[in-house]
């Protein structure tokens, strides 16, 4: 049993750190609306830009994935973390990283709350996401 234990650790652990490769600068696949103070999805490449306001929000890449697999019990959740680029004019644009666990997971930017309120699919021991697979769900609101 405890060779199990410490085999599906091991497991875990090497599912789980698998970063998804950049988005290559200027490549945006689709562009999705959003409405200030609603979560919205989007996937690695997508374009969020959000009705009423200057924010434009792109979902570059997963540069960490260590979540915990659902199908094994681990003793910390992990942490995803997300590159994300924000652009609205008059300010500029800004990278930044959000997470599912650790801080950051919320970041203003123009005067905006940005907040990582998820990422898809969950984490399964042994297998790999293709980093065209992640979904994120953010949230921009008024601060």
């Amino acid at each position: 049993m405890r060779a199990f234990v410490c085999l599906a650790g091991v497991a875990a652990v090497t599912a789980c750190a698998t970063p998804s490769q950049p988005l290559p600068p200027g490549e945006v696949t689709t562009n999705v609306s959003a409405r200030l103070g609603n979560e919205f999805d989007l996937a690695v490449g997508q374009t969020a830009r959000i009705a009423g306001t200057p924010v434009t929000l792109l979902f570059r890449s997963v540069a960490e994935d260590s979540r915990c697999p659902v199908d094994v019990q681990c003793v910390w959740a992990g942490n995803g973390r997300t590159i994300l680029s924000l652009s609205a004019s008059g300010v500029g644009t800004s990278e930044v990283s959000l997470n599912t666990t650790t801080e950051p997971r919320i970041t203003t930017y123009a005067g905006y709350r940005i907040r990582l309120a998820g990422l898809k699919p969950a984490t399964r021991a042994g297998v790999t996401i293709p980093p065209a697979s992640y979904v994120a769900t953010f949230e921009v609101a008024a601060p």
